[in-house]
């Protein structure tokens, strides 16, 4: 009993289904295994199937075939005729990371106040960018800095911008767009 051992490297999938959307703070690592597939079928008591808008016949019943031991082991079959042969579609995958970034207000708020350069000369100090964010959602520097580095922005402690330590590398401000009428000025 305590003779053997046996090692294995384990390898899981996380399934979930739901209603609404995944909410998720994703990197590269989780957009690059992660998986989404979308269903926008209705199922209804009184209806006729329509394939085209998606409308089908509720089957209460159908859960009920899987209680015999011969049926499930058909569908096992069915579905072990394309076991070797799958491979999800691109479009799955791109489903699920703009799915993922919808929900991403961390990056909404940076691609709506800056623009990543990735030029070293680029610098935007800590005090500027973590005031900016501060301003459209109230957060700490911990968890500003945590997201940027998420989001693959390079910081760097040692350098200054402004008489200020610490500065984001390869961002850039936006412009400011004036909406019409905001310049009274122009007008006089």
């Amino acid at each position: 009993m305590f003779g053997t051992s046996d090692e294995h490297n384990t390898q899981a999938k996380i399934t979930t289904c739901s209603n609404n959307d995944i909410n998720i703070d994703g990197d590269d690592a989780v957009f690059r295994r992660a998986l989404q597939q979308q269903y926008n079928s209705t199922f209804k008591d009184d209806v006729e199937d329509d394939p085209e808008k998606h409308i089908y016949h509720k089957d209460r019943d159908l859960v009920n075939l899987f209680d015999d031991d011969e049926y499930k082991l058909a569908y096992l079959h069915v579905l072990l005729d394309y076991y070797d042969d799958y491979s999800a579609p691109k479009l799955n995958r791109d489903l699920f990371k703009e799915t993922a970034q919808q929900y991403d207000e961390f990056a909404m708020l940076l691609e709506q106040h800056y623009e990543v350069t990735k030029n070293p000369d680029d610098l935007v100090s800590k005090q500027d960018f973590h005031t900016t964010m501060k301003q459209s959602k109230n957060m700490s520097w911990r968890t500003v800095l945590t997201e940027a580095k998420r989001m693959g922005l390079e910081y760097n402690k040692n350098k200054m911008r402004d008489g200020v330590r610490g500065v984001f590398v390869g961002l850039v401000p936006r412009e400011e767009e004036e909406e019409e009428g905001d310049d009274y000025s122009k007008h006089l």
